[in-house]
């Protein structure tokens, strides 16, 4: 595994009250479907910039984040984002290096973070075909997870978590993409999420 980063650490002490003081509570369902020790995929919905740290509330793991390749262009943005374990990735056309770099992490049973739709989106975007090329290489576990911002907290559902071994991408990103919608309707019900 590699060397968790100083910053790393502490943007995970802090990250509970930071964002509990500034965004409200947060709520997490589901947390104990993710199984310690294994290669891991957390996938999850974009709906704000914020959503890496509430990812990091799943699990006392460090997560490695994909991130899109253009945060990465100024010097001290890419110094910062690279110290809290995130890594560029071209989202039209991700480099064999890119999935080689998430392979590697994932044979090490270490977390990859992603948001399979690429973007921010506030509702759900289309999902791009890396993921399910990462796990089908990898046969990591993945975790779906959906995020809904509703008046005073943030709810986070762990909707699904399978093995992808023995499965195909289009098989994975299809489950993914299921996990999404199911998770949003359970997630929107109003006694759920009062808007």
């Amino acid at each position: 595994m590699e060397k968790t980063s100083k910053l790393y650490k502490i943007a995970r002490l802090h990250i509970t009250p930071f964002v509990r003081g500034i965004f409200g509570r947060t709520i997490i369902l589901g947390k104990e479907k993710i199984e310690k020790g294994k290669a891991l995929i957390i996938a999850s919905n974009h709906i704000s910039m914020r959503d890496p740290a509430y990812i990091m509330k799943l699990t006392d793991r460090d997560i490695n984040f994909m991130s899109k390749a253009e945060l990465f262009k100024y010097k001290i943005v890419a110094k910062l984002l690279t110290s809290l374990n995130a890594f560029p990735v071209d989202r039209e056309n991700p480099s064999p290096a890119t999935l080689m770099h998430t392979v590697r992490i994932l044979r090490k049973k270490g977390a990859l973070g992603i948001f399979p739709e690429g973007t921010v989106n506030k509702t759900l975007g289309p999902i791009k075909e890396g993921v399910g090329a990462i796990a089908e290489v990898s046969k990591a576990d993945v975790a779906v997870v959906v995020m809904k911002q509703c008046i005073l907290h943030r709810k986070v559902l762990v909707q699904d978590y399978f093995s992808s071994k023995g499965l195909k991408k289009e098989e994975i990103n299809e489950r993914i993409k299921t996990g999404f919608e199911e998770g949003i309707k359970i997630l929107s019900k109003k006694k759920n999420c009062p808007q």
